[in-house]
């Protein structure tokens, strides 16, 4: 039998994690075009789906301005377990999140061949803000982004989660259905 590769990833082993792959945070992403991200998220649940490696999937605040989880995901892999979060912002700080992981009895959790790819996969506290996210349960912080201390990608996406509820409650601003209406008569 032919010595394997060290280097690669055995499917019997891997476990394939996606967390907070959303539609509303996605536009927050910079680093690749949005058709490739979602095109290389599709694929990696193809992959493990047809690999049979256990797929987890979690979303911070889906019925918020995070929005729900990429639909390709759950079309790719309808074996992947979606494990709903309790306020955590941190997956990691979830139990159930943990205890899935933890039941698969496997190791490799993810992989990457280059130093770019690499360095996304960092853990959060050493990435430039990722530090601050625990921080976001604590009162003053909360406060902070209420008030709209937010990136300018993050408040587009409030804005427009914020437009989306307000046409929800009060109806459409422009009223653009009595104009159609009187263009008729």
């Amino acid at each position: 039998m032919a010595n394997s590769n060290k280097w690669m990833i055995d499917p019997g082993d891997a476990v394939l994690l996606l967390i907070d792959h959303q539609s509303g945070l996605f536009q927050l992403v910079k680093e690749i075009e949005l058709p490739a991200l979602r095109a290389h998220v599709t694929a990696l649940a193809k992959v493990s789906h047809l690999a049979t490696i256990p797929t987890f999937v979690t979303a911070s605040v889906p019925d918020g301005p995070n929005g729900p989880l990429i639909p390709e995901i759950r079309e790719s892999n309808p074996d992947a377990i979606y494990i709903p979060r309790t306020g955590q912002i941190n997956a990691w700080d979830n139990p159930k999140w943990v205890e899935a992981i933890e039941n698969t009895g496997r190791r490799d959790a993810s992989h990457c061949w280059n130093t770019d790819e690499r360095l996304h996969g960092l853990p959060g506290a050493q990435r430039p803000g990722g530090g601050l996210q625990g921080l976001l349960h604590r009162r003053c912080l909360g406060q902070l982004v209420e008030n709209g201390y937010r990136s300018d990608g993050h408040r587009a996406l409030m804005e427009s989660y914020e437009k989306a509820r307000d046409v929800q409650k009060n109806g459409r601003e422009t009223k653009l259905d009595k104009l159609e209406a009187a263009m008729t008569k």
